[in-house]
């Protein structure tokens, strides 16, 4: 038997068996007793367990992506057979339409969350005052990094980001990248610019006599 849980807001949490190999998100839903009143399904996550397979394939794309943009060794903790690894999820979508692509087949291990309603939005990262805040409906990114603030002095205002309830991240300004409850809106910091040294003045000052 395959086992599968659900948790958070749902009529009856807890671990299921899957009743076969077609089993969706929207069908373990029904059998914990639908959604409670508090849930954000936009926010629902859904995790899973690598395989060794899956595992080894992994670790040989993160492997060659961060030997593609450093020069230094490699220094990353590899994934192990049995690890949980997020899923991307639109659970307000599979349950709208039951059996679509937006309604993921499970399979053994897998964890699907649904998180209370949420009321705040966090701002974080280069800014003067990372804080959390209410959220008002229609107000943009701009409200919220003044909220904290304002920018701070590297920020790297156009590569500012938005990570939803759901795992999901957006670049600010995108179409879709709208602000929602429960939301964190980070700005990274630009890199602080090393001054030269007095070998390397010494060296410029000499190649220009």
């Amino acid at each position: 038997q395959s086992f599968v849980r659900v948790e958070g807001e749902v009529a009856f949490p807890g671990e299921y068996v899957l009743l076969n190999e077609g089993e969706r998100a929207s069908d373990l839903i029904k059998r914990a007793g639908g959604l409670t009143s508090q849930s954000f399904v936009r926010g629902g996550t859904l995790t899973r367990m690598l395989s060794k397979e899956e595992a080894n394939v992994q670790n040989s794309i993160r492997m060659i992506t961060q030997n593609a943009s450093t020069r230094d060794s490699l220094n990353i903790n590899l994934l192990r057979e049995g690890d949980l690894i997020p899923v991307g999820i639109e659970l307000d979508k599979a349950l709208e339409r039951p059996g679509s692509e937006y309604d993921p087949i499970l399979r053994e291990g897998d964890r699907l969350f649904v998180p209370e309603q949420q009321t705040t939005v966090r701002i974080s990262g280069n800014v003067l005052y990372p804080n959390t805040v209410t959220y008002v409906p229609g107000k943009p990114i701009s409200y919220y990094v003044t909220a904290a603030g304002g920018y701070g002095f590297r920020a790297k205002r156009s590569k500012t980001y938005i990570v939803y309830q759901n795992g999901n991240v957006r670049k600010a300004g995108s179409n879709n990248a709208k602000v929602e409850p429960g939301c964190e809106i980070i700005v990274p910091e630009r890199p602080e610019r090393k001054g030269m040294s007095a070998g390397e003045v010494v060296s410029l000052g000499s190649s220009e006599i």
